[in-house]
């Protein structure tokens, strides 16, 4: 498994998305990939694999020093994160 390390105090993140199915989500989770659920994205279909969207993911507060996972559902999609 590859890591990423984040520093995450922002209320938002935004990603960009490839999609070819809209029935993929992107879940954000602190401290382990079954953590709680602090934010989650239900990818839209972005119209082909070379249309890249950006897409935003609402996150709640989340106060001191985590691991930042981002769990896959459904991973029929491409991801690309943005400042």
């Amino acid at each position: 498994m590859d890591t990423l390390k984040l520093k995450m105090r922002i209320a938002q993140r935004c990603f960009r998305i490839v999609s070819n199915s809209a029935r993929a989500a992107l879940e954000v989770r602190p401290d382990s990939s079954d953590g709680r659920l602090i934010g989650k994205l239900d990818v839209s279909e972005t119209g082909g694999w070379q249309t890249w969207k950006t897409q935003n993911c609402k996150t709640d507060e989340t106060t001191g020093k985590h691991d930042v996972y981002f769990v896959f559902i459904r991973r029929i999609l491409y991801l690309n994160t943005e400042s």
